[in-house]
């Protein structure tokens, strides 16, 4: 997922982490992204090696990462400097939640 300005005026360091489980993550992926573009959220969404079975949804304020949690879930966690460098790179992000579904099918 990515959205928003290409601006890199401040890095991806407020993250959530949410674990990829259930039978209904990709429907709450893509309601996760519905929710984000309706309020014009900027974020980036990578997926680090240490975080196996879980993505991290990446914000450049800290109050963006915390309203996604309060309304979305996911767990606040301290910055991960490889997500930090996946989130500032747009092209080595994982596109949206239709591509993760084509992926995962």
């Amino acid at each position: 997922m990515i959205a928003g300005d290409e601006t890199p005026t401040r890095p991806w360091r407020h993250q959530v982490l949410l674990v990829a489980e259930g039978d209904d993550f990709l429907c709450r992926l893509e309601e996760m992204d519905s929710w984000l573009e309706r309020w014009k959220i900027m974020y980036r969404v990578v997926s680090v090696k240490r975080d196996e079975g879980a993505i991290r949804i990446c914000f450049r304020e800290a109050s963006l990462a915390h309203a996604f949690h309060e309304h979305l879930g996911g767990k606040l966690v301290p910055p991960d400097p490889c997500a930090v460098a996946l989130a500032a790179d747009p092209l080595a992000g994982s596109g949206n939640p239709l591509a993760l579904r084509a992926a995962e099918a």
